[in-house]
């Protein structure tokens, strides 16, 4: 206690010193500069108290990003939308501040709002804009505006690749067909009394809702849009047929709604409209309904959009797969192809021919060719027609060599553009030309099993072979579907068998144990919808409904792709895929994919010609550079103020780094001619915790205790002390700090209010950052966790991020933690290339406490 009682003697004298300067009256043009002052400095505080909330958000979908933790929709949600009013009061605030150089800081955030809102399912409110837009002005961040569908096309095309020419009919027009009709409301009344686990209801809904939409006329100004923009799509070839093709918001997001909308071909010109309308009235089917309440979105946030492109007379279709989606490890891209029209593929109709192709080499690793004995084909008239494939062509493969690298070389561009992998749908007419049709997300399962597997020789094996979809198994009762009519009998924790795997399927999958079907492949959108689900699903399991009587009692091997009589639990429990948690399911990816977006930071250094606000890529430098800005620009002012006050003066101190202070107080706000020094710092708990830095001398490096030292190399973060500094700075008044400190790499901010009286004491500490590896920043984080929770803090830790606050103490005890935490920081600086390893950690904790003087009998795991 003896620094306590030697800067209680110091701020006496202090005290006495000042109190006989002066007496003068600040004249009214001062005593304005002031108040102006201090509303900036108001202003600022707001700005790092959502710094510092955006920061806290970040830091958590860090974490949850780790896999340790669950989480679903709604947590993404709500954390982007605080996000989003975080981002925008930092920005409004920085532009009080400095005006207009700032506002460039709304169109970048715009721009990553964009791209974030593309990733999300469900959009945002649709803003009036034209009702029809070409492909040529269209890009992923337009998904609002056309839906993922258009948006990803417009995407493709801007890469380069080749897509048929077209337009997109924009959700804005969507929007005013159900404002003219007034329907919005009755649709939202319907579906707010509906129970999607009633299939009667289900379906009486969705006739409700559909023959609304099919009987609403189209506006004519709509109308009038599309067929001009029609018109520049033919030019002088004159009328021809086209597709039509549904794009909704949120549509090919985190939730795929694989095969729940309509689509048409070769439709003719007369009958654009009417099709168009089929398709928005698709959108409340019975398996569309399902599949977004059951996901927990909101049907007002899906607008749909509607692509209408030149007609593709494929002669072969496919899917590309650009990583196995049952091993995306290994550098294999799958082509799945058929004669004729991609519907019979996607729709599970017809089990393709598949190709594996290395990524690598391009080298062709393996065929599986299948006979195809029908195709489907465009119709002379309009639509399609089913056709036989010729003899001679049945059993042979669809693509040759040539076309397979092309194929190849085409995933492994879209893939490295969305740094991610993708499901790609292509097809390729009669003169050779290749052509995509669409891309989105490809959901990837890494499925290993968890236990040894069970002897299963003495048990009934009912049927074997087929195509593993989605691994583990399940059990229970088979019920045999054909069409939707066979849906409302299905029980949960049936085994649900079928000729094909068709989309109705979706309003059962979360009824079932397991899904078997006859035909399909591994490219369908029912493939799709059951890894989304992490259901047990085996397709082409010849004659499966014959082999498994409906009733029966089965357990199905999806992984080894076996049928088995009655319920094995230890079978169920030993295929339980392992997820890592569930790090490789869609939400993950999804948070994953947000992260790239937001987390990320590539403004550092305030000194380099680069820190400008069009530099910013993500919401993180777009917080980083607010900040240091804000932080400028108060000081800025204060200068402009000349030395009628003493604000903006430098700290001269033994430390060295550059330090600025504030003061506001206007009792203490005496003209001053020279720096303060670190005696003379106007704030009571400013001195605390300057003295605590002064205690300990400033550290260049960290040698490891010898008998714990280990090999750094394998995960040491970026080398060295950082090669710039900027100003910290520190606002004060006699009761109150606020300290912001640039030490390296790492940021800390120390807020504190030091009086006699316990309930307005405050003490909070904001810490992150750092120049090593994630995990050495984490374990110092974990360090000041377990020291500050020793001090009496209550703390929030979000992965590299520490918000701790200590309040209600009496002056002694808080002088002494403000102290402390001063000290705190210093003894942690650089620490993080020092923590190599959970031992080292243990060691610096423990000699951190013994020097702190503090509580050595709590323990946390580290």
């Amino acid at each position: 206690m003896g620094w306590l009682r030697k800067r209680r003697q110091g701020a006496r004298g202090e005290g006495g010193a000042g109190n006989g300067a002066g007496g003068e009256t600040a004249g009214s043009e001062a005593a304005v500069d002031l108040e102006n002052l201090r509303r900036r400095f108001d202003g600022f505080r707001a700005l790092v108290e959502s710094n510092n909330r955006v920061l806290s958000v970040i830091g958590d979908m860090e974490e949850k990003a780790q896999g340790d933790f669950l989480f679903d929709i709604v947590y993404v949600r709500r954390s982007i939308e605080t996000l989003r009013d975080g981002i925008g009061d930092i920005i409004e605030r920085i532009i009080d501040l400095g005006g207009e150089p700032y506002e460039t800081l709304r169109a970048r955030a715009q721009a990553i709002w964009n791209q974030i809102d593309g990733l999300l399912p469900g959009g945002r409110d649709v803003l009036p804009g034209p009702f029809v837009l070409e492909f040529a002005r269209i890009g992923r961040v337009h998904s609002a505006s056309v839906g993922g569908k258009n948006a990803q096309l417009g995407e493709l095309r801007a890469l380069g690749l080749n897509i048929p020419d077209g337009f997109a009919i924009t959700t804005h027009a969507f929007q005013h067909v159900l404002a003219e009709n007034r329907l919005a409301d009755r649709i939202h009344e319907t579906l707010t009394e509906l129970d999607i686990r009633d299939q009667e209801d289900l379906e009486r809904a969705s006739a409700t809702l559909r023959e609304r939409i099919l009987t609403a006329p189209i506006p004519e100004d709509l109308a009038d849009a599309v067929r001009e923009a029609y018109g520049e799509l033919t030019g002088d070839a004159g009328p021809e047929p086209v597709a039509l093709r549904s794009s909704a918001v949120g549509e090919d997001t985190l939730f795929s709604f694989a095969g729940q909308y309509s689509s048409f071909l070769n439709v003719p010109p007369g009958e654009i409209l009417d099709r168009y309308r089929q398709i928005l009235a698709s959108k409340y089917s019975p398996r569309a309904i399902y599949y977004f309440l059951s996901h927990s979105l909101e049907e007002a946030n899906l607008s749909m959009s509607v692509g209408c492109t030149r007609m593709v007379d494929a002669a072969v279709s496919g899917v590309i797969y650009t990583r196995d989606p049952l091993d995306p490890e290994d550098a294999v891209i799958q082509v799945h192809a058929i004669y004729g029209l991609g519907p019979y593929l996607v729709g599970g109709v017809l089990t393709p021919d598949v190709y594996r192709i290395s990524r690598d080499s391009n080298e062709i690793l393996e065929r599986a060719v299948h006979e195809k004995g029908v195709q489907l084909k465009l119709d002379a008239g309009n639509g399609t027609r089913e056709m036989p494939v010729p003899e001679e062509l049945r059993g042979r493969p669809c693509l040759d060599d040539r076309q397979l690298v092309e194929l190849a070389r085409i995933a492994t561009r879209i893939e490295d553009h969305y740094e991610h992998p993708q499901d790609v749908e292509w097809a390729i007419d009669g003169t050779g030309a290749i052509y995509m049709l669409q891309t989105r997300p490809l959901r990837t399962i890494c499925a290993q099993p968890s236990f040894e597997l069970p002897d299963m020789s003495d048990h009934e094996l009912l049927a074997e072979g087929g195509t593993t979809i989605c691994p583990g198994a399940g059990c229970g009762e088979v019920a045999h579907v054909s069409g939707e009519a066979d849906l409302a009998p299905v029980r949960h924790g049936s085994v649900v068998v079928a000729a094909n795997p068709f989309p109705a399927l979706a309003q059962v999958l979360d009824r079932a144990a397991a899904v078997v079907t006859e035909v399909g492949s591994s490219a369908s959108h029912m493939a799709t919808l059951v890894r989304e689900r992490r259901l047990p699903t085996i397709v082409g399991l010849v004659q499966a409904r014959k082999r498994l009587p409906a009733g029966t009692e089965v357990t199905v091997d999806a992984s080894g792709t076996r049928v088995y009589a009655g319920c094995n639990t230890e079978l169920m429990q030993a295929r339980r895929p392992e997820y890592d948690l569930f790090q490789d399911t869609a939400i993950f990816d999804l948070l994953r994919r947000l992260l790239a977006l937001i987390s990320p930071l590539h403004l550092v250094n305030p000194r380099d010609p680069e820190f400008r606000p069009e530099r910013c890529r993500t919401l993180h430098d777009i917080t980083r550079f607010a900040h240091q800005r804000g932080i400028e620009e108060v000081f800025a002012y204060a200068r402009s103020l000349g030395r009628r006050q003493d604000l903006g003066v430098r700290l001269k101190t033994a430390l060295p780094f550059p330090v600025m202070i504030l003061n506001l107080d206007e009792e203490t706000g005496h003209a001053r001619t020279k720096p303060y020094d670190d005696q003379s710092i106007p704030s009571a708990p400013m001195r605390a915790f300057w003295d605590g830095l002064l205690a300990e001398k400033w550290p260049f490096a960290y040698p490891e205790p010898a008998r714990l030292r280990v090999d750094r190399r394998s995960d040491q973060g970026l080398p060295g002390e950082a090669q710039f500094t900027e100003s910290s700075f520190a606002v004060v008044r006699r009761e109150y700090m606020l300290a912001n400190l640039y030490l390296g790499y790492h940021f800390t901010s120390v807020e504190a209010v030091l009086s006699d009286d316990a309930a307005r004491n405050l003490i909070r500490v904001h810490y992150k950052g750092g120049g090593a590896a994630d995990k050495r920043r984490r374990r110092r984080i974990g360090l000041l966790e377990e020291l500050l929770d020793r001090m009496g803090f209550e703390h929030t830790v979000k992965s590299d991020y520490i918000d701790c606050r200590a309040t209600g103490m009496e002056r002694e005890p808080a002088e002494l933690n403000i102290n402390r935490v001063g000290r705190l920081v210093m003894l942690t600086k650089q620490l993080d290339m020092a923590l190599s390893n959970d031992r080292i950690t243990r060691w610096y904790i423990e000699d951190f406490a013994r020097k702190l003087e503090l509580d050595r009998s709590k323990v946390f795991p580290l």
